[in-house]
């Protein structure tokens, strides 16, 4: 059996740091899907067909359509679609230097706790 009795921190920031990456890029890509969908309802809606069933229900009255959605004037249409695109770049780059960060953090804390009770045992094959 060997003992692993420190962990560089370093080493184990950059593994963190790539498999959060990955699952970041899952998240944007998620966020992306779901947001482009978010886009395309909040959109204007065509006048006829479904559209024009729409709007003779009583959201109309209330302001309730998806195409009356607005932020600070800006539909919410075209933030949905801006944040699609940003946050398929944005969330792996956020959570690989998150788990850098975290990695480095938890190699850290293995090598103080490994240094007082010993390291965790490990059986290679030759």
């Amino acid at each position: 059996m060997v003992v692993i009795k420190s962990i560089d921190p370093f080493s184990l920031g950059k593994i963190f740091a790539v498999i959060y990456a990955i699952i970041g890029f899952f998240y944007g890509l998620a966020f992306f899907v779901i947001s482009s969908i978010l886009a395309a309802f909040t959109g204007s809606l065509p006048a006829s067909g479904f559209g024009a069933a729409i709007t003779s229900s009583p959201l109309a009255a209330y302001g309730m359509l998806p195409g009356s959605m607005a932020l600070g004037g800006l539909p919410l249409g075209s933030l949905a679609g801006w944040m699609a695109g940003a946050a398929i770049i944005a969330l792996p780059v956020v959570f690989g230097i998150g788990g850098f960060v975290l990695g480095s953090i938890a190699a850290g804390i293995y090598n103080v706790i490994a240094s007082k009770i010993g390291g965790i045992k490990v059986q290679l094959d030759n």
